[in-house]
């Protein structure tokens, strides 16, 4: 294979450098000319294959636990709304000055009850609470707001803060 790349080299290159020469200049300057129209797209979601399992996991979870219009429905009268995590599923880092900012000086002894959609997210948060940052009194609303609503209990408006 080596002796078949260095004769083409010789034959082709060494023997015609006017053209070789000839031949990079054309190609350079038709790069350089269309180098206007290149668009490289190295985005997180155009790396991503369609098909590729996590991906599609991901957005499963997304979709389920999304914080998008979560209180369309309404809210529990007297909770306090907090989104846990973004709209790209990355946990709000605030939410803990947050909640220690409205318990004040004894946040660790506060009574704290998490609720969300169907439960699943309040007990992750409420075990990470507990566990992980020493809160003393942390409940969850089992089944969440479905389960709430199945029960026929009432919502009222959420009310926006701009």
């Amino acid at each position: 294979m080596k002796n078949l790349i260095s004769g083409l080299y010789f034959s082709k290159i060494v023997k015609f450098p006017v053209l070789s020469v000839l031949v990079l200049v054309i190609i350079l300057l038709s790069a350089i000319y269309n180098i206007k129209e290149f668009k490289l797209d190295a985005s997180a979601d155009s790396l991503i294959l369609e098909s590729d399992r996590d991906l599609i996991i991901y957005r499963d979870v997304m979709k389920k636990y999304s914080t998008e219009d979560q209180w369309e429905k309404g809210v529990i009268e007297g909770s306090f709304q907090e989104t846990a995590f973004n709209k790209d599923g990355k946990f709000n880092v605030y939410l803990m000055d947050k909640v220690r900012a409205l318990a004040g000086e004894e946040s660790q002894n506060i009574e704290i009850i998490f609720i969300s959609h169907d439960g699943e997210t309040a007990l992750i948060l409420g075990n990470a609470f507990a566990e992980d940052l020493g809160f003393k009194n942390v409940s969850v609303l089992k089944g969440g707001v479905v389960q709430w609503l199945k029960e026929k209990r009432q919502l009222v408006p959420h009310k926006k803060i701009n």
